[in-house]
């Protein structure tokens, strides 16, 4: 198995767990929160559920689509191409070289492992603190060079995300645990 394809289904893997998560997670604290009843807390677990559904579409179509590649591949191999008949070397694809970097690599785990901790700590602090500092995390990984921007962008769409989930969709966002914001 090449290294694209074993990339591949490692994403495919993490997203499904990741997606397993956030459902175990939406079906265990909102439960605690009175979101079955029909309370403030009921539209917080509707949205979370839809995006991990997605999720674990898109992780199993992924999963499926490179398992499938594989074979076919394995059976255009076998058959013997008829005279005058030339294949293309590249074959249009992306070269694994350029996408199988460590530095590329380091950053696909460094959000993914962002990203779990934003759901740690989001629990521990509330919407309005954990999310601009981990955009900023964000940033920073993806090497913005542009911090005044940065720090703009983040506490911008910070707040657009608050207007559209808690006045748009009536969500209620997480305060945290310390009573910051709330």
């Amino acid at each position: 198995m090449d290294a694209q394809k074993k990339w591949n289904l490692i994403s495919a893997g993490t997203m499904f767990v990741l997606a397993l998560f956030i459902i175990y997670l939406t079906m265990t604290q909102f439960v605690l929160d009175q979101a079955v009843g029909g309370g403030p807390f009921a539209n917080s677990a509707f949205y979370p559920q839809v995006i991990a559904g997605v999720m674990i579409f898109l992780s199993v179509l992924l999963a499926a689509s490179t398992l499938l590649k594989r074979k076919k591949r394995e059976t255009e191999q076998a058959a013997p191409l008829p005279d005058g008949v030339q294949v293309p070397e590249a074959g249009g694809e992306i070269d694994v070289q350029e996408l199988g970097d460590k530095p590329t690599k380091l950053k696909i785990l460094a959000v993914a492992g962002i990203l779990v901790a934003y759901t740690v700590f989001l629990d521990l602090f509330g919407y309005w603190l954990t999310t601009p500092v981990f955009m900023l995390i964000l940033f920073k990984v993806l090497n913005v060079k542009n911090w005044i921007a940065a720090v703009l962008l983040s506490l911008v769409s910070t707040a657009v995300l608050y207007g559209f989930f808690s006045e748009i969709l009536d969500v209620v966002l997480p305060y945290g645990r310390l009573g910051l914001f709330g």
